[in-house]
C-alpha cells in the first residue's frame, strides 16, 4: 500500500490531497505517471474533493487520448465509505486509518504530513566552504526530528552519501562533483515524502581573492580615530536573497555572485575602514550570525534587526566596543507602528486619506534601527539612526512619509534622553540607503529640515500644502557625490549619512572612486566590488 497526503494548509483556508498516479493500457503501457495534487476549500465536502480529483485526471487523461478510461475512486474508514457530505478538514482532524483507493491503487492516507514546500542550492559551490540549502520552508515539520542527507556524484546518475546534517562543508575530494541535498520531513508523529535537490553546477574550487579598488580608499584610513573624531561607514552590502541568481545583475559571473565569494570581499573592505560606528544595510540574518559577527567580535560589537522583525535580510550596527556603550537599541516597523503609536497619529490621519498611499504603506516592511551609544573618552550619547526606505522608484510619497515617521520618533528619541541625561550633550546621526536622489523630497526634507509637499489621494483629488519638518540640523557627511548606486539599471546617488551640525563638523570624507573604474566591469556588483552599492566613509568630530 502506498502512501497519500492530506494537509490542512491554514494560511490559505485550502486542504490539498496528493498522491502518485501511475495508470497502465491493456498491453501494460504507461499512460499516466505523475504526481497528483488536488485542493479545495477547507469548509468543501469530501465529495467536492473526490469529484475535483477526478475530473483532474480526466483531463489528463484526454490529452493522452485515453479518455475513455474508467476512473474509480474513494475514501474508506474500516472498510466504510466516509460519507460524502463531510467537510474536508474534518476528516483531517478526527479520522483515522483512511484508505484512498483510485484507478485500483490504495494509499494509506496519512494527515496533515511533515512537508519540505520549497529549498534551493545556492548556484556556485566552493569546497571548504559550508552549503545549506537556501529559502528551505517547511509545513507541519521539526527541524530537529527530520532527517538530513548530503550525496556527491560526477554524473548525476550514482550518487555517494557523504553528509547527514543540515549543513555539508564539501571538501577536496568533492571537487568537479554535483551535490544533492536530501530531506525526510518529520515531526512527532509522522513523517512526510522525500524531498531532494540538485546542484545546477559542480563543485569549484575557490581562487586567491584579487586585489579591489576599495583597497586604494583604505590608504585614507590606515589608522584608527581618537579623542573627539569617530569614523562612521554606511554600505547597502547587498542581500544575498537579492544576488543568489544573476537574473537582476546579467553582467555579473556566477562566481562573482556567490555569497560565500562576496561576504569574504565585504569583511576585507569593513575592516580596512577602521571604522567606529558602521551602519549596514541588508545584511543577511544567518550571515550576519555566522560570519559578520564573529570576525567583527575583536574589535566591534553589534546589534542586528530583520528587516519588519520577519525577512531574513535586515540591518545591521556594528560599534568599536573600546569606544562605546550601549545604552538601548530598538527597531521600529513603520507600517506595524503607524496605526498604533500615538507619536505618529498625525501621520496616520494623513495616510488613510488616500487608499492607495495606505495599502502600499502598510504592506512594506521597511523599519528604522536606532542605537544609543554613550562615549567611553567623553560626555556625548550618540542616537545612531539606520534605515532602508522602501525602494520602488514611483513610491516617492511612501518614501517622504516613512522619512518623517522615523524623524518624530527620533526627536522622541532625543527628547527622552535630554530629559534624563543632565550634563550630557546627545548627538543624532542618521545612516543608510534612503533610495533618494539629491533633488528629491526626501533629502531636501533631511537637509533642509522641512518640505512642503503635495500627495495624491486619487486621480482627481490632491491632498495640498502638506508642511513637514523635523528639529534637526542635519548635513550630508559625504555630500552628494555622483554614485553610491552603481547598476545596469541606474546610477546614482541614494545613499547618506546625515549628522547632526550642533554637534559635529565633518573632519573628512573618504574619497570615491572615478567612474572609470566602476564602469570597468560594466557596472556593479562584480569580482572586485561585492556589492552594487558604495560604502559611504566619513570623519566626525565633535565640536
Amino acid at each position: 500500500m502506498g502512501r497519500a497526503y492530506f494537509r490542512e494548509l491554514k494560511y490559505s483556508n485550502q486542504c490539498e490531497l496528493v498522491f502518485p498516479l501511475k495508470i497502465t493500457n491493456d498491453k501494460s503501457e504507461t499512460i499516466i505517471e505523475q504526481e497528483i495534487r488536488s485542493v479545495r476549500q477547507r469548509t468543501d465536502n469530501i465529495h467536492s474533493l473526490l469529484e475535483h480529483t477526478v475530473n483532474k485526471i480526466k483531463k489528463i487523461l484526454e490529452q493522452t487520448q485515453n479518455a475513455t478510461i474508467e476512473i474509480n475512486i474513494s475514501l474508506t474508514q474500516n472498510g466504510n465509505d466516509i460519507p460524502g457530505n463531510t467537510p474536508c478538514a474534518t476528516v483531517i482532524s478526527t479520522y483515522k486509518d483512511v484508505v484512498f483507493t483510485i484507478c485500483k491503487q490504495t494509499f494509506k492516507l496519512i494527515m496533515n504530513a511533515p512537508l519540505v514546500q520549497s529549498a534551493t542550492l545556492p548556484v556556485i559551490l566552493y569546497i571548504n566552504y559550508p552549503v545549506q540549502p537556501i529559502r528551505f520552508k517547511t509545513l507541519n515539520a521539526e527541524k530537529d526530528l527530520s532527517e538530513f542527507s548530503w550525496y556527491t556524484s560526477s554524473d548525476k546518475l550514482t550518487w555517494t552519501k557523504v553528509g547527514t546534517t543540515y549543513k555539508y562543508t564539501p571538501t577536496a575530494n568533492d571537487l568537479d562533483k554535483f551535490l544533492k541535498f536530501q530531506c525526510i520531513a518529520k515531526n512527532c508523529s509522522a513523517e512526510g515524502p522525500v524531498f531532494e535537490i540538485i546542484s545546477d553546477m559542480p563543485i569549484e574550487e575557490m581562487g586567491a581573492l584579487p586585489k579591489c579598488p576599495f583597497e586604494k580608499r583604505h590608504e585614507h584610513t590606515q589608522t584608527r580615530l581618537s579623542g573627539k573624531q569617530i569614523r562612521v561607514v554606511s554600505y547597502n552590502t547587498l542581500s544575498n536573497r537579492y544576488s543568489e541568481t544573476n537574473s537582476q545583475f546579467p553582467y555579473c559571473s556566477p562566481q562573482a555572485l556567490s555569497i560565500d565569494y562576496r561576504k569574504q570581499l565585504i569583511l576585507k573592505e569593513l575592516i580596512g575602514y577602521n571604522a567606529d560606528i558602521m551602519c549596514l544595510q541588508e545584511v543577511d540574518h544567518m550571515l550576519y550570525l555566522n560570519y559578520f559577527k564573529p570576525k567583527l567580535a575583536k574589535s566591534f560589537k553589534s546589534i542586528f534587526h530583520k528587516k519588519g522583525n520577519r525577512i531574513s535580510e535586515g540591518l545591521a550596527c556594528f560599534y568599536n566596543s573600546n569606544r562605546f556603550k550601549l545604552l538601548e537599541s530598538k527597531q521600529l516597523v513603520f507600517s506595524a507602528e503607524i496605526r498604533s503609536n500615538v507619536l505618529f497619529r498625525q501621520k496616520w490621519n494623513l495616510i488613510r486619506q488616500s487608499d492607495v498611499i495606505k495599502d502600499c504603506f502598510v504592506k512594506q516592511p521597511t523599519s528604522l534601527q536606532v542605537t544609543i551609544l554613550k562615549s567611553k573618552e567623553l560626555n556625548e550619547i550618540i542616537i545612531v539612526a539606520n534605515t532602508h526606505l522602501y525602494y520602488h522608484s514611483e513610491a516617492n510619497d511612501i518614501r517622504l512619509l516613512q522619512a518623517s515617521i522615523a524623524t518624530d520618533y527620533l526627536k522622541h528619541v532625543f527628547n527622552r534622553y535630554k530629559r534624563s541625561s543632565k550634563g550630557m550633550r546627545i548627538s543624532v546621526i542618521f545612516c543608510g540607503d534612503f533610495n533618494s536622489v539629491p533633488t528629491s523630497a526626501v533629502f531636501n526634507f533631511f537637509s533642509r529640515g522641512v518640505v512642503q509637499h503635495t500627495f495624491e489621494i486619487d486621480e482627481e483629488t490632491l491632498i495640498r500644502n502638506i508642511c513637514l519638518n523635523h528639529p534637526f540640523r542635519f548635513g550630508s557627511a559625504c555630500g552628494t557625490p555622483d554614485y553610491t548606486n552603481y547598476t545596469g539599471d541606474f546610477k546614482g546617488c541614494l545613499d547618506y549619512i546625515f549628522y547632526d551640525e550642533n554637534s559635529f563638523k565633518v573632519a573628512g570624507c573618504i574619497p570615491f572612486l572615478e567612474e572609470t573604474i566602476l564602469s570597468e566591469k560594466t557596472a556593479l556588483p562584480n569580482e572586485v566590488f561585492p556589492s552594487d552599492h558604495i560604502a559611504l566613509v566619513a570623519n566626525l568630530e565633535f565640536k
